[in-house]
């Protein structure tokens, strides 16, 4: 086999571009998050050895990282260009995701701030939580800017409905639990925010995939996207009524989460949320 070395270091001349850009994309989103924030993250990570804040800041980490992947995965042209595509979807990810971790606030862990119950009580279950619909909100966005076809507005459409449909799973979750999530997650219950934390991202994963891909256009986009969500909205708490009945046996997992405050139980429970 002759191996083409002007090919070669050509690759390796790519890779090492889009690398650094990912690291100075993930440098930007850091000091964007910071910005955005009333608290010094680098003192409550460094001085502080805040693991929820830790925990939190992993996940949006890692859904710049998902972001960056469905950007990178859209279609090549010569390397300059590619970059700019590259930096300019992967820094329109960025902003959708924090803008994306200020509606959870206001649609979703409503009952109280958030950021304070990370920062200020360490709250460890709610720092899961958020590192959850950080990772959805990246599969999501990732998704949304992969692809071929439809530029910056299929991008923005499709990253609100699937937004939007994430909010709207999480709410149908409380609602069919016997149990008050928030109350749980305020309350400190590491349990049920392990179980709600694995069922966001089983969503993203849905959610993710419902928005990926070429542009098609707008009505073949929008029936892919509604049988997606009947998949996410139907199957999804069959598969928590199953695991209860086949997968813990002898016991209830409502009780278990809610009242016995079983850690096994809420991996146990979001490990199945996300395999189906």
């Amino acid at each position: 086999m002759t191996i083409d070395w002007a090919q070669s270091l050509v690759d390796v001349a790519a890779a090492a571009a889009f690398t650094l850009l990912f690291l100075a994309i993930l440098l930007a989103a850091k000091w964007f998050r910071g910005l955005l924030s009333p608290f010094n993250h680098d003192e409550e990570l460094v001085k502080r050895d805040n693991p929820a804040l830790g925990l939190a800041l992993g996940g949006y980490f890692i859904a710049v990282c998902l972001v960056f992947v469905g950007a990178v995965s859209g279609p090549a042209s010569d390397l300059a260009t590619d970059l700019l595509t590259v930096a300019g979807y992967a820094a329109l990810g960025v902003l959708l995701l924090n803008a994306a971790d200020f509606l959870l606030d206001k649609f979703t862990l409503t009952d109280f701030p958030a950021e304070s119950e990370v920062v200020e009580k360490r709250n460890l279950g709610i720092g899961a939580v958020k590192a959850a619909f950080y990772i959805a909100t990246g599969l999501i966005a990732g998704g949304a800017v992969s692809g071929e076809g439809g530029g910056v507005a299929a991008t923005l459409v499709f990253f609100v409905i699937g937004q939007a449909t994430l909010f709207l799973a999480a709410r149908l979750y409380e609602t069919i639990t016997p149990f008050r999530v928030q109350d749980e997650l305020a309350s400190g219950n590491t349990a049920a925010a392990v179980a709600f934390s694995g069922t966001i991202v089983a969503i993203g994963i849905i959610l993710g995939d419902a928005v990926s891909g070429d542009f098609l256009g707008w009505r073949d986009g929008l029936i892919w996207y509604a049988k997606s969500v009947v998949v996410c909205l139907i199957a999804l708490p069959i598969a928590r009524f199953l695991m209860d009945k086949l997968i813990l046996i002898g016991g209830d997992i409502n009780r278990e989460i809610s009242e016995d405050k079983n850690l096994a139980a809420g991996f146990v429970e979001a490990a199945v949320a996300v395999s189906a």
